[in-house]
Order: C-alpha cells, then structure tokens, then sequence
C-alpha cells in the first residue's frame, strides 16, 4: 500500500486534492498454492475466503479467488438495531504472462454481488463487474512503458422511501471504458521524465424513482489527459519534482494541475519535503444532474 501525501493532481487527476491511497497487489508468481481464511463474531458475523495461484507454462502463472461476508446491524444508543445489514459475495481471477525479457501481460477480473438492508425501506441491491489489460515494455533498465485497457460494469438498485413511508425503487448501471498509456525514461543523468495519456467514456442511465432522479436518465462523458513529470536530482539528497496535467472533463472544461515539489533526504528513513500544487474536484452527477420533484401520493 502506497500513501501519497498532499495533493497528486499532475499524476493521479483530479479529485486527488489531500493525497493519494495506491493498492498494489502482487503478481500471480508470488501467491502460488492455497489460501483459506474464515471467521466470525458479533458485528462481522461471518467472512470466508479461498485462494488457489498456479501456473500454465513455466512463464505463465494464474490465480482465482472467492469471498464472503456478512456484516449484522449496526446498534443505536438505546441498544436498537439500526437495521442495515450488509452481504457481499466477490469472486475474480488474474493471469501474469511473461512473453520475453522486455515484455509482460496481465489479464485480471472480477465480479461482485451485494444485498443491504435500508431502514425504513426493503433491501438495496448493488452487482457488478470489471476486467483490466495491461501490457508493459522494458526498453533499458532505466525507461520502461505501460498501456492498459480498463472496462467495469456496476448495476445499482436503491430504494428511496418518501415521507409517506412509500419505496421507489432508483436503478442505475454505468459502463465505463478507460485507457491509459505511460512513459518513463530518464534524461541525462539528473533527470527522472514520466508522461502519459488518458481518455475515458463513461455511459451512465438511471431509471427514477417517485421522489428522486437524475436528469437527463441517460448520459455519456467523455475525459481526456494528458501529463508530464520531471524529477531533477540536485545533489545525491537534494530533488526537486515538477510538472503538470491537463485534464477535459464535460463539466468544467479543462483544467490544469501543476505541481513542484523540493525534496530532502536527511537520512536513511527521514526526508523533509515540501511543495507548491494545484488540485481540483470536479463536479459528479449528484452536484449538476440530480431532480428531486415535489413529493406525491403512490
């Protein structure tokens, strides 16, 4: 697990205005044979996990998996339960291929299903599924690139209950296709350069329900990117890091994120740093396009 502090707009885009989380799970190669986890208690009632990691070809490695939980109510002060119930069922695989000395693939995917009480209300539904290409190449030991092939899937059903106590059923299900292409090579013997492109199509349609809708119900988004980076090295403990991102997104237009940042190692383990940035948050469909009409009687 990779923390990025402060604001990583020029490499992460926008909405990356505090900082950045970035989960990097192993390869295939390194979680070969079986894994078995189960357990229970009173809030998580019950989770169970399986995990099996082979190999195809003695550069070829797989892995599958397959998880539950099922979370109980929350409790109010008074000790009532909150009513809100949660379970979930995932499963997924991925497959690492190492074509040649300077190129590698993987192909990895999942699918999920979710049932969640809503007080007040009947059960939410969310189900979904996504699957990722990536292709890297290795030109020398210091410039490498990736290309990767994004499409995920989600399908929600939430009921909205009214002050009448009466429940609309909102459906939404979102495609979404990303593609994403990154470049790192260095120049001379002081400088580090990362740049890239990006472009995403996003198809949103949302069935309304009686009190709450997003209009229009069917909507597709287009964003597009493109960056560079540039890690200038000072000295042996001295950098300095500096770059930007233009970003176009439909609801904004474009937006542009600098960045510069000094960077000081003091020590194995101890670094001072500090930096100058821009970050944005861009609109979502909850902040332009959703519609709450008057309420009705059913």
């Amino acid at each position: 697990i990779e923390v990025i502090s402060g604001p990583g707009g020029t490499l992460w885009g926008a909405n990356a205005v505090n900082g950045v989380i970035n989960i990097i799970t192993k390869s295939t190669r390194d979680t070969q044979g079986t894994y078995l986890e189960a357990g229970g208690g009173t809030q998580l009632q019950d989770f169970a996990g399986v995990r099996y990691g082979g190999s195809i070809a003695p550069d070829v490695f797989f892995r599958v998996y397959g998880k539950y939980f099922d979370r109980g109510n929350d409790v109010f002060g008074n000790g009532q339960d909150a009513g809100d119930s949660w379970r979930m069922r995932q499963g997924g695989f991925r497959l690492d291929s190492r074509a040649s000395a300077h190129n590698t693939f993987t192909v990895q995917g999942d699918v999920y299903a979710s049932d969640a009480n809503i007080p007040l209300s009947t059960v939410g539904h969310a189900s979904g599924g996504n699957l990722l290409g990536r292709w890297s190449h290795l030109f020398s030991e210091s410039s490498d690139m990736t290309l990767q092939l994004y499409y995920d899937r989600t399908h929600l059903s939430d009921p909205i209950t009214n002050q009448f106590g009466f429940a609309k059923v909102l459906t939404d299900d979102l495609d979404t296709y990303d593609l994403d292409f990154q470049h790192r090579f260095r120049l001379g013997e002081q400088q580090n350069i990362v740049c890239g492109l990006g472009y995403r199509f996003t198809h949103d349609e949302v069935g309304a329900a009686t009190n709450l809708a997003f209009l229009p119900a069917r909507l597709d988004q287009y964003l597009y990117s493109g960056f560079v980076q540039d890690e200038i090295a000072l000295s042996k403990n001295l950098f300095v890091t500096i770059g930007t991102k233009l970003e176009h997104n439909d609801y904004t237009g474009f937006e542009i994120e600098p960045s510069a940042r000094l960077q000081w190692n003091l020590v194995d383990g101890q670094m001072i740093w500090g930096a100058v940035s821009r970050a944005v948050r861009t609109p979502s469909r909850v902040d332009r396009d959703i519609s709450e009409p008057a309420p009705s009687f059913p």
